[in-house]
């Protein structure tokens, strides 16, 4: 006998609008709880319903995935992959300016120094 796995993914409804025509249909897509849990993050951070999110994020120009769902999920990846993508800039941002301010540091002790190695004594 066939162990059946439990069912993980969440239905949830929508209320999709067209961006061009501006006429809203009923539909339900269905994603994993961690996947509508981002989805909802990028609501708030937003400020956007959710319906209004999946509308621009179904329709959105950059997306090419064959499913209304796929096209959310890629678009929720998306989101968070370009986030991760500005944290390392900025980061790498920071370590650039702090050896830059090493080496002016570093810059400013050695002009005290003559030929000699020895500190000069202005």
């Amino acid at each position: 006998m066939e162990k059946s796995t439990p069912q993980t993914l969440i239905n949830g409804n929508l209320n999709i609008q067209n961006l061009d025509t501006g006429k809203t249909h009923r539909t339900s897509i269905r994603l994993e709880k961690v996947e509508w849990d981002a989805l909802r993050r990028i609501c708030a951070k937003n400020k956007m319903s959710i319906h209004a999110i999946c509308s621009h994020m179904d329709q959105s120009s950059n997306r090419y995935e064959h499913s209304r769902t796929s096209r959310i999920r890629c678009a929720v990846l998306q989101y968070y992959f370009n986030r991760v993508i500005e944290y390392e800039l900025r980061e790498e941002k920071k370590q650039q300016q702090g050896q830059s301010q090493k080496r002016e540091q570093s810059g400013d002790q050695n002009s005290a120094r003559n030929l000699t190695g020895r500190t000069t004594i202005a």
